[in-house]
């Protein structure tokens, strides 16, 4: 998950499909459905419990989408 998440923050044709098509887009990853589901929705309580901390890098993805609603 967190090869997922370094990518999204380095990789913003990655972060696009992500964005566009979901957890397909996760297809050559070998991660549970839940897994997926929680990068899919930003589930960072899910992440936590079940990953650990995650740098500022790996937290973009998450919060840009909330930065997103404020506007």
């Amino acid at each position: 998950m967190l090869k997922v998440l370094d990518r999204t923050y380095s990789d913003q044709e990655f972060r696009r499909e992500l964005n566009d098509r979901g957890s397909d887009a996760l297809g050559d990853y070998h991660l549970s459905g839940r897994a997926k589901a929680a990068i899919v929705s930003g589930d960072l309580k899910w992440m936590l419990e079940h990953v650990g901390e995650l740098t500022q890098k790996q937290l973009v993805f998450i919060y840009k989408p909330l930065e997103n609603e404020g506007r």
